[in-house]
């Protein structure tokens, strides 16, 4: 079987004015044995497999361990990783994605909305470091912070100010020593532990203000969302993450559009 695996340079967005050389990287994996084509895309090169199909699990993880051996030879801001594999040079072509200019008063409008909402532009700034991580799981992690960090509620206590006055005052007279008596009182009082509400549900009725689904729904979702992520360390379906991931994707700019009244269409 023929399989051509895609490899791509990532670096750190700080190295303005230097880039990896992936020509020494191809010359390297050559002299390795690797049959390696370059690409006229930048930081970008193929790496060809022809063998017998219970090869190419071992064939991969060769190569991903030259390229991870690279990687820390170098710097440990520059990461070599297989992006994506095809059967032939045709699926491996890449096509340019072409890209619009805001009009003239599409970027009035948006220096001037920018201008007035400065926490609308940090947010954008969060924003396109999620849509920057080429790694889905990175991805994920990084939205689930984010969903926690722009749905933030604090946690509402479940008991009432008697109700925890009691419990303190029933502690009290346990027979324990005085340092636990003391860390019980604390947890006893911290809603983190005794909320009235979980995190999710918290982070559910704060997205459902401004995202167009049942709260049944929403909280359906966040919950497989925090799964997905708990699993990440085990093998997950490319398909579970990428709903996953959609689903983040469609609240943040919902959210954002909704909540600072922020109008797409004015950039065309």
């Amino acid at each position: 079987m023929n399989i051509i695996f895609k490899v791509q340079i990532f670096f750190k967005e700080s190295h303005k004015k230097t880039r990896p050389d992936s020509e020494q990287v191809i010359q390297w994996l050559k002299s390795k044995g690797f049959d390696v084509d370059s690409s006229s895309f930048s930081d970008t090169f193929f790496v060809c497999f022809n063998g017998k199909e219970n090869e190419k699990d071992f064939f991969r993880d060769n190569l991903d361990l030259h390229l991870l051996a690279m990687g820390e030879r170098n710097c440990s801001d520059c990461a070599l990783l297989i992006t994506e594999e095809f059967q032939n040079y045709n699926e491996a072509d890449i096509n340019k994605w072409c890209l619009v200019g805001p009009s003239n008063e599409g970027m009035n409008y948006f220096k001037d909305f920018i201008k007035n909402n400065s926490d609308f532009h940090e947010k954008l700034k969060e924003l396109r470091i999620f849509y920057s991580q080429i790694d889905p799981r990175s991805q994920l992690i990084y939205g689930t912070s984010l969903l926690e960090e722009w749905f933030n509620v604090d946690a509402e206590h479940c008991l009432t100010k008697d109700e925890k006055e009691s419990v303190i005052k029933a502690i009290k007279e346990l027979e324990l020593d005085k340092k636990k008596i003391f860390k019980l009182k604390n947890e006893i009082n911290n809603p983190s532990f005794f909320s009235k509400k979980s995190r999710n549900e918290r982070i559910a009725e704060a997205v459902h203000e401004y995202y167009g689904l049942e709260l049944k729904e929403i909280k359906k979702k966040i919950k497989k969302l925090y799964n997905t992520r708990a699993e990440l360390a085990h093998l997950i379906k490319q398909c579970e993450l990428e709903e996953c991931l959609d689903f983040l994707k469609s609240i943040f700019r919902t959210f954002l559009y909704s909540k600072y009244s922020f109008i797409e269409i004015e950039l065309h």
